[in-house]
C-alpha cells in the first residue's frame, strides 16, 4: 500500500523515552519495543476534542425518525409515510419526552437543535426510513452526543406525531401523520431509531 494512504488512515503512536533506556539494561537482547505501532484510526472525530469548547456548533446530525411496518402504536404503510415526508423539516429537537399522549411540552430553552429540510424516505437495511438532516446548535448536548458516539452507545431518536387509525385485516394501522417534536432519548421505540453525527 502507499506510504501516503496509510499515513492518512493510521495514527503514529511514539514510544515514550524510558522505553528507549531499556537497551541499558538487556545489552545484546533484541528489544521487541523497537519501531512504531500503527493503530487504525477509530472515530470520525479528531483526538484533539478534550471538552465542549472543542466542538464545532452547529453539530451536523442526521436523524432516522420513522419506518414502515410495525411500531408500539400501530402499523405503518409507506404510502403515509410519503404523505407525511415535507413536514419532518424544520422541526425543534430537545433531549427529553414526557409520558402524554400529546407532544411533549417545552420552552424554547429546552430546544437543542432544529431539524433541516430535505427529509428523504431511505431504503436501510430492508426499511423504508425517513431520514432527515439536522442541527444541534447546544454546545454541552453536542458534546454529550459525541461522548455517547465514541463510546459506542449513541443516543437514539424518538418521534412525536399526531396520527389517526384505521383497521385493515384484524391489524391496526396509523394514517393521516402529523410530524410535531424530534426528542432524543436513551432508547426509542422503533428499533433503528438512530442519531448520527456527521464527521464536519
Amino acid at each position: 500500500m502507499d506510504r501516503k494512504i496509510l499515513n492518512s488512515r493510521l495514527r503514529t503512536i511514539k514510544l515514550d523515552k524510558r522505553l528507549s533506556d531499556l537497551k541499558k539494561y538487556v545489552d545484546g537482547l533484541r528489544s521487541m519495543f523497537a519501531g512504531i505501532m500503527l493503530l487504525p484510526e477509530f472515530s470520525k472525530f479528531s483526538e484533539n476534542i478534550k471538552s465542549d469548547l472543542d466542538i464545532k456548533i452547529p453539530m451536523s446530525v442526521e436523524l432516522r425518525v420513522l419506518c414502515d411496518g410495525p411500531n408500539r402504536d400501530g402499523n405503518l404503510d409507506k404510502r403515509d409515510l410519503d404523505l407525511s415526508l415535507a413536514g419532518w423539516g424544520n422541526m425543534p429537537i430537545i433531549d427529553w419526552h414526557d409520558k402524554t399522549k400529546n407532544a411533549t411540552d417545552h420552552k424554547i430553552s429546552d430546544r437543542k437543535g432544529y431539524t433541516l429540510n430535505n427529509p428523504q424516505i431511505r431504503n436501510i437495511n430492508g426499511k423504508m426510513w425517513i431520514v432527515v438532516p439536522g442541527e444541534i446548535n447546544d454546545r454541552d448536548f453536542a458534546y454529550q452526543l459525541y461522548l455517547r458516539d465514541k463510546r459506542g452507545k449513541p443516543l437514539q431518536v424518538s418521534a412525536e406525531y399526531g396520527w389517526n387509525k384505521y383497521w385493515n385485516d384484524g391489524e391496526l394501522f396509523q394514517t393521516d401523520i402529523n410530524p410535531q417534536l424530534i426528542s432524543i432519548v436513551d432508547e426509542g421505540h422503533v428499533e433503528g431509531n438512530q442519531l448520527i453525527i456527521k464527521a464536519s
